[in-house]
């Protein structure tokens, strides 16, 4: 069952696995490039906590900017849409072409139980494309490290979906809906359709609790302090800055009030402001943080798999 399952789809994992392999060949170059532009302009040693030092070369900070800002801009929008393509691409189709063109029927006359069928179809192709991706989201991380001064931290929307572990957690949960959904509409293209429309669905649903998982840090400061190394870590997520007043009520300053020379924080302070505070996601959350989400969208892909477990056997195939 293992070699027939493979003989199906060999095609669609294996051209998956190119696409990977590629993008991962491509982010080696990255990393090539990105040290040794800094070597030539004479940043090794220089970047400090994800800031360029004082002392660093006068003008090498605009020409690495020219160099890569625009790429780290467009880089992860590029692979966010990854998991999804690959998943329901090589989901969508993985029983519902085969219903379409009845080759379902030899496969079940052949002593093959109708569990076994739909676990080896999905561990055949949905194992080594989870694989990869999950290798491809720690090559990511590695090849964008040199360059950590230039693009915001990891924590970000953006970043924390295309680095770690989550971009094959992602890949697994679109792979098993779109899997599900094929098996439920025998239709190829509407399981590719509304496999992504469940993705749009469920990964934007499992952003918004990432906020919320773990404890945020709060610190406050005299205004116009707060947002610096001493309080708020480099590569933290900002999720909140604010002035507040003596009773801790937020104060919104109306600058179009403010004297000459403007300053926010000593505008902010003659309009009632005693403190600045701001809300973050300290950087050590990023690996729990990736663990969790990475987790629970597995668990989503497992009950995709159980429910299609339970349609095999229950519906006339």
């Amino acid at each position: 069952m293992t070699w027939v399952a493979w003989r199906q789809h060999r095609t669609a994992v294996l051209s998956s696995l190119g696409v990977v392999l590629l993008i991962g060949l491509g982010l080696v170059a990255l990393r090539l490039a990105a040290t040794s532009s800094i070597r030539e302009l004479g940043l090794t040693g220089c970047l400090r906590d994800g800031y360029f030092d004082p002392g660093c070369p006068a003008g090498a900070q605009s020409v690495l900017e020219d160099r890569f800002s625009s790429l780290l801009s467009w880089l992860p929008q590029f692979l966010i849409v990854l998991p999804v393509l690959l998943g329901v691409l090589v989901g969508g189709p993985l029983v519902a072409r085969e219903f379409e063109q009845r080759t379902q029927l030899f496969t079940l006359t052949q002593s093959v139980g109708r569990a076994r069928w739909w676990a080896v179809e999905a561990a055949v192709v949905g194992m080594p494309v989870t694989v990869a991706l999950l290798t491809l989201g720690l090559v990511v991380g590695w090849a964008r490290e040199p360059l950590y001064v230039l693009s915001p931290t990891r924590l970000e929307s953006g970043w924390f979906e295309t680095t770690g572990l989550v971009m094959g957690g992602y890949f697994l949960l679109a792979f098993c809906a779109a899997a599900l959904l094929g098996l439920v509409l025998r239709n190829t293209v509407g399981a590719i359709a509304l496999g992504v429309v469940a993705y749009l669905v469920l990964v934007p649903a499992l952003s918004m609790l990432r906020p919320h998982v773990l404890d945020t840090t709060v610190v406050s400061a005299a205004p116009g302090t707060v947002m610096t190394d001493t309080y708020v870590p480099a590569g933290s997520r900002v999720l909140d800055v604010g002035y507040r007043s003596a009773a801790g009520e937020p104060v919104s300053p109306r600058y179009d009030q403010c004297g000459e020379p403007f300053n926010p924080a000593t505008c902010a302070e003659e309009q009632g402001a005693v403190s600045e505070r701001a809300e973050f996601i300290p950087p050590s959350h990023y690996w729990p943080l990736q663990l969790i989400e990475t987790g629970l969208a597995i668990a989503l892909a497992a009950v995709a798999l159980l429910l299609g477990l339970l349609q095999v056997r229950r519906r006339v195939i």
